[in-house]
């Protein structure tokens, strides 16, 4: 083993036990700059998998996995792990639209958009959404009214 990079491997495990994981990050970036060993590569998929980025660690995983860098004993509880952090990507992705939905049918019922709002929500509305939107059609309804009876 090189002893540069050993060192910084090292340095790398401590940061990385002490959940200093973007300086353990930056270690094992830096040993991998100095000798290409795919073993890095695994090991920032690590860190990234602690870190919750699901994209990253599946890709740093595959890429020492490619690379040659996980044991051999190791293979199969890696692509295990890479079908779980499929799994854990997509339901993000999904959790993220479902999350923007909410957000824009806020923004819609406060511009009484109300019919735009609810088509939005559909199959992911809350109670407390109900009521607004419920609210939201009882005062554009009154608005109408008001303006129907000033005609």
């Amino acid at each position: 083993m090189n002893p540069v990079t050993n060192e910084l491997a090292k340095r790398a495990i401590e940061a990385a036990q002490k959940e200093n994981y973007e300086e353990s990050l930056s270690l094992f970036r830096e040993a991998y700059r100095i000798d290409k060993n795919p073993r890095w590569l695994y090991n920032m998929g690590v860190l990234y998998d602690r870190m919750g980025n699901c994209d990253d660690a599946a890709f740093f995983y595959r890429a020492g996995m490619f690379g040659k860098g996980v044991l051999p004993q190791d293979a199969e509880l890696v692509e295990n792990r890479l079908a779980v952090l499929q799994d854990e990507c997509k339901f993000k992705e999904r959790h993220k639209l479902i999350s923007d939905r909410h957000e824009r049918a806020g923004r819609y019922i406060g511009l009484k958009l109300c019919a735009l709002a609810e088509d939005i929500l559909t199959g992911i509305i809350t109670p407390t959404e109900r009521q607004q939107l419920d609210s939201c059609k009882a005062e554009v309804a009154r608005m109408q009214a008001t303006a129907g009876a000033g005609k």
